[in-house]
């Protein structure tokens, strides 16, 4: 009884981590009864309708719970994702449909033969309520495993008590709830959700005692795992911003997760933890954990890194902050990988392997992706692989700013383009438009033109980060809008009345940013502004000047950013030189505070105006005046419909 009751309480500790989708099951049985109950007059086709509806809606709401419950028994999953849900739905709607139209048929032929019985549909569905969940764990689990066939051994005499205490509660819970004569309609509910809620349990009593008989299932659990691991960023709106689009939409995806799935022996089962808040549970001993950050959420990655090592496993950081700053990450880390993950992440499985982690791991210089890396994409779905679509790596400009010089280096890494088109015919029918990851699509004009003529062919539409040089190159940018372009998102570092115009390079091209814009914009092509403040030479007037720049222009969307001297770039270690960081509070490295002093500028007085005003004319002005004409008229329609 003692291990019985042990099993229970994981199982109800399980549940409880999903309350709010026994709820959401609870409030969709709930409208529809009261569908049911309302009277529709002579509109009964209105009832139809709504009950069709919600017919529909608890088939996708069941069949996703039931398929998350059988993934968390057996360990596929330790949270809940909205991609994983959409496929349980999937994979379970026709078993539920069948079993539930099963029951309902044995129902209609006793109310047939015995119309004075008694039982009512609630009560019948009750005391089938074993059978039910035995047959779908039975199905799902089968899909997922291959089970061997039922045996004694499956009905041990712990997994009878466990199944009948669960039961027999929910039969007096029913029991209760038919006879309850308070007229208190609050109570009825609440029997009613600890009725619904004995129903999962049960499930997953069932679903457990499935796998734990499944040889297969046993397998998979004994294999050894990764945990692939990207923190939340700082701030308050932004992380909860991207959990959702993360969760929903597959936003946000590491693509350094795919390089690691790629190059990691198939032995190994790898979970992953993107766009995630984290909780206590998610700790685990005995797992390697391979944590990629950034500066602004590199202390969450020393946080989270600490948990593990507490609980015994071995941590290893990578990424562009640690890549820099190594001897830090390793205060809270076994390892730390210096550079990019080819050509290290072999070493580092090899060493774990044989239990002699090194400190530091290096990237080889600037190697190409293997094979597997594009193997590995062609195999994600099209969710992830649509968001993984990058042609080069490196970039042509040498910014003062910017880590990705430093990162990747002068050489720009070109995929084959064949590589390239696979990818987009996989996701172009599902997909509207492709979005390139790169940092700068037009690296190398040549590989352009010989990408995009074949982009040309497939009759997509796309969007990429771009330099805006490529507005001087009349061919390009021609060819740019033949293979479907709609949107580039261009840098525009400083003003054309920028001082920092004389360092050359990128910035000489200031002084024509206007021009070159409107090149772009006459060719249908919609331009995104990214703009930084904050530069040596900068003060108000500059000010005055980058907002005049960002009016004037007619980009579809504008935003600023405050010059950042990210670890590992040229201005960082200049400004450190100069003793100008005013600290080293990594998440306030976030390219919305100053973090450098400035010796024009009233830092604390531009932090609060620079946001205020950049989101007043984040969108054109014309956009503004549309959505202002939509509330309007909406106003004097409501406003106008008499009493």
């Amino acid at each position: 009884m003692k291990q019985v009751l042990k099993n229970l309480r994981s199982q109800v500790k399980l549940l409880n981590s999903l309350y709010y989708l026994v709820f959401l099951t609870f409030l969709m049985d709930l409208s529809i009864v009261g569908v049911l109950n309302i009277n529709f007059l002579n509109a009964n086709y209105i009832k139809v309708i709504f009950l069709s509806i919600l017919a529909i809606m608890k088939i996708f709401v069941y069949g996703g719970f039931y398929g998350s419950l059988v993934d968390f028994c057996s360990g596929q999953e330790i949270f809940l994702t909205f991609r994983r849900f959409k496929q349980n739905v999937k994979d379970v709607w026709g078993s539920y449909i069948i079993l539930s139209v099963f029951i309902w048929i044995l129902y209609l032929i006793l109310i047939t033969n015995i119309p004075n019985c008694g039982i009512t549909i609630l009560s019948f569905f009750s005391y089938l309520d074993i059978v039910f969940c035995l047959c779908l764990a039975y199905l799902m689990i089968g899909k997922q495993y291959p089970l061997t066939r039922i045996n004694r051994r499956f009905f041990d005499l712990e997994f009878l008590c466990s199944i009948f205490l669960l039961y027999l509660a929910k039969i007096v819970l029913v029991h209760v709830l038919e006879s309850s004569n308070m007229g208190l309609a609050i109570i009825d509910k609440m029997i009613a959700l600890m009725a619904q809620y004995f129903h999962f349990l049960l499930f997953i009593n069932i679903s457990t005692q499935f796998i734990k008989h499944c040889p297969c299932a046993i397998e998979d659990r004994q294999r050894p795992e990764i945990y692939l691991v990207s923190p939340v960023v700082s701030g308050v709106l932004e992380p909860i911003i991207n959990n959702i689009l993360g969760s929903l939409l597959g936003f946000f995806y590491p693509p350094v997760f795919l390089i690691i799935s790629a190059l990691t022996p198939k032995k190994y089962k790898i979970k992953e933890f993107y766009n995630r808040f984290w909780r206590d549970e998610y700790y685990q001993g005995n797992k390697l954990v391979v944590i990629t950050c950034y500066t602004v959420n590199a202390y969450e990655a020393y946080s989270i890194a600490k948990g593990f090592k507490e609980k015994g496993s071995k941590v290893v950081i990578g990424g562009v902050h640690v890549s820099f700053l190594p001897d830090e990450a390793l205060e809270f880390c076994d390892s730390v990988i210096i550079g990019e993950a080819v050509g290290a992440w072999e070493e580092v499985i090899h060493d774990y392997e044989k239990g002699d982690l090194k400190k530091k791991y290096y990237g080889l210089d600037y190697l190409d992706y293997p094979d597997s890396v594009q193997k590995e994409l062609m195999r994600k779905n099209e969710e992830i692989s649509s968001k993984l679509i990058e042609t080069s790596r490196g970039c042509k400009f040498d910014c003062e700013f910017c880590t990705n010089f430093m990162m990747c280096g002068t050489q720009i890494r070109k995929k084959p383009v064949k590589d390239i088109l696979s990818i987009i015919k996989k996701v172009r029918h599902k997909y509207k438009y492709i979005c390139f990851l790169d940092a700068n699509i037009f690296n190398d004009p040549n590989y352009f033109f010989e990408l995009f003529e074949s982009v040309k062919k497939l009759n997509v539409k796309w969007m990429a980060s771009c330099t805006i040089d490529i507005a001087a190159n009349e061919k390009a940018l021609a060819l740019a809008k033949e293979s479907g372009c709609k949107m580039l998102r261009f840098g525009y570092e400083i003003t054309d009345r920028s001082e920092e115009m004389k360092q050359g390079g990128k910035f000489s091209l200031a002084n024509k940013y206007s021009a070159l814009t409107k090149k772009v914009r006459e060719k249908g092509i919609a331009v995104t502004a990214f703009l930084i403040f904050g530069h040596d030479s900068d003060n108000f007037k500059s000010f005055i000047d980058l907002v005049r720049f960002a009016l004037v222009n007619p980009f579809l969307t504008r935003s600023v950013c405050i010059l950042t001297p990210y670890p590992g770039t040229r201005l960082y270690y200049r400004k450190l030189a100069e003793n100008k960081l005013r600290n080293l509070n990594w998440m306030e490295y976030n390219a919305s505070r100053f973090v450098i002093k400035h010796d024009q500028l009233n830092e604390p007085l531009y932090e609060v105006i620079i946001p205020l005003i950049f989101n007043l004319i984040f969108f054109r002005p014309l956009t503004y005046a549309f959505l202002f004409a939509v509330f309007y008229a909406l106003g004097v329609v409501i406003f106008s419909i008499p009493k």
